[in-house]
């Protein structure tokens, strides 16, 4: 008989948001705060089970032989990242409190050891291995110093690159991608140039790591995170430096992959929101597998290409230009709904010229085209589509119209 999971599951859902937040945010941020909260108002529910114990597996968490919210990506990625770190199981018990949780996300990402006060009343279990290793390293620290020369003491926090394994537990080991999301956060909290500058090359020394990690995620958060600070530092030789990082993180194979998983059904909305900026950042560099990838994708996951286009704006004006004198009705027709997507006044001449086209699919996406530019001069254009042949074509017309004239909201 399957056991009434909805206490857990709510409270699972809250943690796996809270942790999620953490990676990207400091415990200080309000959005981090608000998750905090929503781990309070969960937890009477999870003690009123009393103490719980959760085994960790690579993609997920389970309790009595049922996988707990299977489809959360968040909570799979906290207990992937437990159980590579040799934990095995967690025991949950009464009095717990949101600062435990954080404890936790230490453990899950190496900063924190599994038997740190800080659980609190998270009691973490490992593997066998892992607690051998713990063993061991708790031992040597508390071995009498050699009368060897000292060697020099580790900087406080290092990355993990992924071409090297350790079997040795290392508290102070970050992942390239939390480094990196660190980073870019310093980045854009930094007033002064010096700070903006380390910051940079920090990153700058992570990207090889990071791209050998190929979590798709990951990268698409630091690139989005990289644009977003184009528009607060006015220092020409700063941006050029964060353009040769995001350039460098532009690897060829990851950028087809991120143009692909926008068009997939399961993507969480974060990260969907993180590729979405990010695509759109790179511009040139994946304009043309969008309009590929839109070709292909099913009406319903076409939106993500198109918010994508839009938040590129005039970055891809060049290369739909050159697409919309293919000889393929249907890439003409994706080339000329994104030119209006990217707002820039100088495709309006391209796409009236595009509503006498000899394919209908090509005079209804210029229409559409036509009504993202938006403006009263736009819709005249539009005239006379309304008495044209095809009624999809009179109905893009139409919507144009009314659009351009402001009865409809800029999308």
């Amino acid at each position: 008989m399957a056991i009434d999971t909805g206490a857990v599951d709510r409270a699972l859902g809250a943690i796996g948001t809270t942790f999620r937040l953490t990676r990207l945010y400091p415990p200080s941020h309000p959005a981090v705060l608000e998750a905090m909260r929503h781990i309070t108002a969960s937890l009477p529910a999870l003690a009123g089970l009393g103490s719980v114990e959760w085994k960790i597996g690579a993609t997920g968490l389970h309790w009595h032989g049922q996988h707990l919210l299977p489809r959360n990506t968040q909570v799979a990625e906290l207990a992937g990242l437990l159980f590579a770190r040799g934990v095995r199981a967690i025991q949950v018990n009464p009095g717990v409190t949101p600062e435990h949780w954080l404890g936790l996300f230490g453990v899950a990402v190496g900063n924190v050891a599994p038997d740190d006060a800080v659980l609190g009343r998270i009691t973490v279990h490992l593997g066998r291995r892992a607690t051998q290793r713990l063993s061991a390293a708790r031992a040597l620290d508390e071995a009498p110093a050699a009368p060897a020369v000292a060697a020099p003491s580790p900087p406080p926090s290092e990355t993990v690159a992924p071409s090297r394994s350790s079997n040795v537990l290392r508290p102070n080991v970050l992942p390239a991608d939390v480094e990196a999301r660190r980073a870019v956060t310093a980045l854009l909290a930094a007033a002064e140039p010096v700070e903006q500058r380390a910051s940079i090359e920090q990153l700058r020394q992570l990207t090889p790591d990071v791209i050998a990690l190929r979590d798709i995620g990951a990268v698409a958060e630091v690139v989005a995170g990289l644009d977003r600070s184009l528009g607060k530092i006015q220092d020409p030789e700063i941006q050029e430096a964060i353009g040769e990082v995001a350039g460098a993180l532009a690897d060829e194979a990851i950028v087809e992959r991120m143009v692909a998983r926008l068009g997939e059904a399961r993507v969480p909305p974060a990260e969907r929101a993180h590729l979405v900026h990010a695509v759109g950042a790179l511009g040139a560099v994946s304009a043309g597998l969008v309009v590929d990838a839109y070709l292909h994708a099913a009406p319903e996951r076409r939106e993500a290409y198109r918010a994508a286009m839009r938040a590129a704006g005039e970055r891809t004006v060049e290369l739909l230009q050159s697409r919309i004198d293919s000889k393929v009705p249907e890439v003409v027709a994706a080339a000329a709904e994104f030119l209006g997507l990217t707002g820039s006044p100088q495709v309006a001449e391209s796409l009236i010229t595009l509503t006498r086209h000899g394919d209908e699919r090509v005079r209804e996406a210029a229409l559409l085209g036509l009504a993202e530019l938006g403006g009263r001069e736009i819709s005249r254009p539009a005239m006379p589509a309304l008495k044209d042949e095809s009624v999809l074509v009179r109905t893009a017309a139409a919507w144009s119209r009314k659009k351009t004239k402001g009865y409809w909201l800029r999308c």
